[in-house]
């Protein structure tokens, strides 16, 4: 048992030695380690090297076909743009006469209307309804059909009486206009307009950063507003600190102070109440005793 132990705490020793050459080790004690594999950092077992996966007691090298990128990241293998996978190759994603490429899929171009698997084209003329309806590819307009032109950043809408842009366009009486996001804003969820990012505001046409101020904090979601902490207030676009005369302290929002137990307020300082013929509260109110009021510093007669 104690040689064994041996064994493992060498093998810790040589592991930043273990490489694809160095992988023909296949006894370490009871560690087998097949070729194109190392030692894992538990130093129980094995790995396999990039580009290897692991069948059970040996690496098998990836196989990347035709028309495929091995991705190192991820230790396999993806087609090229305008391939798809099919179970292990890559096949050729069909695109027709006038149509371009989108994904993994294809668009008609512009004056080109979707039929299966093939664009047709557009009849260029002005019709009429046919049945109240007008033919795909045409929105009504009084007793007429008119032509649907859309651009690539644009489709047909599901009767092809309309169109809506792609992610990332917003529609116009013409087509798509690209929504064009400044530095530090994203595209919102319906992705035809943008928004800053937490921490900037919108200037019309770019993102400012806000100036957070030492001892302040956000007070809104979007990141635009502050305000400051407990104890300073908002002064020239600073957190100043508030003064707290002796024997005083901050009320719950720490915008004001309060005199202590037994001070009132004098303005700008607690002075000590001295009470005769009468006491203090719970409250901090002077209570006089009979016959006897307040007059702003003590109880008389």
């Amino acid at each position: 048992m104690f040689k064994k132990y041996i064994i493992i705490f060498l093998l810790f020793l040589t592991l930043p030695l273990f490489n694809a050459e160095a992988a023909s080790y296949v006894k370490n004690g009871s560690i087998y380690i097949p070729d194109n594999a190392y030692l894992n950092f538990t130093a129980d077992g094995y790995l396999c090297n990039s580009g290897y996966v692991d069948r059970g007691g040996f690496c098998e090298k990836i196989s990347v076909p035709e028309n495929g990128i091995f991705v190192e990241k991820f230790n396999y293998w993806v087609c090229k743009s305008g391939y798809e996978k099919k179970g292990n190759v890559c096949i050729k994603i069909y695109i027709p006469e006038n149509a371009t490429l989108s994904g993994s899929d294809f668009i008609c171009n512009l004056g080109y209307k979707r039929e299966g698997n093939s664009c047709t084209k557009i009849v260029s003329s002005n019709v009429y309804l046919t049945q109240g309806e007008c033919p795909y590819g045409y929105k009504k307009n009084g007793y007429t059909c008119t032509q649907l032109f859309i651009d690539s950043n644009a489709y047909f809408t599901a009767n092809g009486h309309d169109f809506a842009c792609k992610q990332g366009y917003f529609k116009t009486e013409t087509g798509c206009v690209k929504v064009n996001v400044p530095a530090n804003a994203y595209l919102t969820e319906n992705g035809t307009a943008w928004a800053c990012e937490y921490g900037y505001k919108n200037m019309g046409n770019y993102c400012l950063k806000i100036s957070l101020p030492s001892n302040a904090y956000f007070i809104n979601s979007a990141g635009t507003e502050w305000a400051c902490l407990y104890g300073y207030e908002k002064k020239n676009n600073r957190c100043e600190k508030r003064h707290l005369p002796s024997n005083a302290h901050f009320d719950s929002s720490g915008s004001y102070w309060l005199c202590n137990y037994g001070y009132r307020s004098n303005g700008t300082y607690c002075e000590k109440m001295n009470i005769t013929n009468g006491y203090i509260n719970k409250y901090n109110q002077v209570i006089c005793n009979i016959n006897y009021y307040y007059n702003g510093k003590d109880c008389v007669f």
